[in-house]
């Protein structure tokens, strides 16, 4: 059963900084990157060569939501850029009419957090987990991804270039069985929260266990690291296995996705 966002205020309100502060990382080193904020807003573009990576984070309900979202467009119409709009607990309610006016789709997903930052790891049979290193792994980092999702996280330039290797707080990884990649995670640590992202596993080597076991690997690497506890958003797929885990809803938040139309 999900708890109520305010059974760990504390927790929550450091998961979504967690949250933020992982879209600012990417934008900084993005050569495209551009960050606007204020105490209401974070506007985050990390340009073509991370196009899942650009999205205004509404912080606080607006006055008035149809001008906020005018900002957004504004923000974004230099580079051309599509982009998602993200909100969370009351202020999905403040934006859920503009946004639906807008012609956004919402794709709600449960908010999770591991607290405390404790467990027994699932055993996934041959599973090696590696952590990515070099641009090589990183190539087949974002490929297993790819193949995982469908989408393509980051474009073949920004993998080439290194930068992602670069960036502070950062960790990839990537599992493996009988030398293929099937798995992949992603975590970034802040505000003492090991963050959650990117776990895939590619089609053929689902329900075994894997996603379980990579995200146990990056959650509890965060917990040699000093985090107190680990967030993530769980797909429909994924929740299940994450609340067997030990993670338990704690909110919703809602990535608001422009037209098909106009991807």
């Amino acid at each position: 059963m999900s708890e109520s966002h305010a059974a760990h205020p504390s927790l929550l309100a450091r998961a979504h900084a967690n949250y933020q502060e992982m879209f600012r990382a990417l934008a900084r080193v993005s050569p495209d990157g551009m960050i606007e904020e204020d105490p209401d807003v974070l506007l985050v573009q990390t340009g073509p060569l991370l196009p899942l990576n650009n999205t205004m984070i509404v912080k606080t309900a607006p006055a008035d939501p149809v001008a906020l979202l005018a900002r957004g467009r504004a923000f974004f119409a230099a580079s051309g850029q599509l982009f998602a709009v993200t909100t969370a607990g009351p202020v999905t309610d403040a934006m859920t009419a503009a946004a639906g006016a807008a012609g956004l789709t919402a794709d709600p997903s449960p908010a999770m957090l591991l607290a405390p930052l404790t467990g027994r790891p699932d055993d996934a049979p041959g599973l090696t987990v590696r952590v990515v290193q070099d641009i090589g792994a990183l190539r087949v980092y974002n490929d297993t991804m790819t193949t995982g999702f469908g989408d393509e996280w980051a474009l073949r330039a920004i993998v080439e270039s290194g930068v992602l290797l670069d960036v502070p707080d950062l960790t990839h990884y990537a599992g493996f069985i009988d030398g293929l990649p099937v798995a992949t995670a992603m975590r970034f640590t802040s505000h003492r929260i090991a963050g959650i992202f990117n776990v895939s596993t590619i089609p053929e080597y689902r329900r075994r266990g894997i996603g379980a076991a990579i995200t146990w690997r990056a959650a509890l690497d965060g917990l040699a690291e000093g985090c107190i506890a680990s967030f993530l958003q769980a797909s429909e797929m994924g929740e299940p296995v994450y609340k067997r885990m030990g993670y338990r809803a704690v909110d919703t938040v809602v990535v608001w996705l422009p037209a098909a139309s106009d991807s």
